[in-house]
């Protein structure tokens, strides 16, 4: 395998550039975990994710990046105390965290697929309104773990 190919791997699963490392700055290694994690439970959960952009002949957003992103915003609920109540329901573990990641990716997902927005320039507001519903979940303690 050539150098290329290794490149457009990592391009093609949605992240930014030719060296992925670079992608994970603001959540470290628990960004590549959370990713993994992801991929490893819900395998067939993925594929949908990164084939929807495909099926429909537009890149809608990128997978790697976005997860990047979702991770960082689990630890802002986190340290913003908004997801407390899904943690004491579910036990304060890791597995917790990965599984509100989860549940946080899917909702951007739903989202996504039923307002099916212009082009990937919206992907901020859309991913603010899915915060915003996740949050109002949660003081509501409507929050619930997804089970694909």
């Amino acid at each position: 395998m050539t150098f290329y190919y290794i490149i457009y791997d990592f391009l093609h699963i949605g992240f930014q550039g030719f060296n992925p490392s670079t992608d994970f700055r603001s959540t470290g290694t628990l960004g590549l975990d959370s990713l993994l994690y992801f991929a490893k439970k819900h395998p067939a959960f993925v594929r949908e994710i990164m084939q929807f952009g495909e099926d429909e002949g537009i890149r809608w957003f990128s997978f790697a990046i976005t997860g990047i992103n979702i991770t960082s915003v689990c630890q802002q609920l986190l340290r913003d105390r908004k997801v407390n109540i899904f943690f004491l329901r579910y036990g304060v573990t890791l597995e917790t965290f990965y599984e509100l990641y989860i549940t946080i990716f899917s909702r951007l997902q739903f989202y996504w697929k039923a307002t099916r927005p212009d082009n990937m320039m919206q992907f901020g507001p859309v991913l603010k309104k899915v915060l915003e519903k996740v949050a109002i979940s949660a003081e509501r303690d409507e929050l619930v773990k997804l089970y694909v």
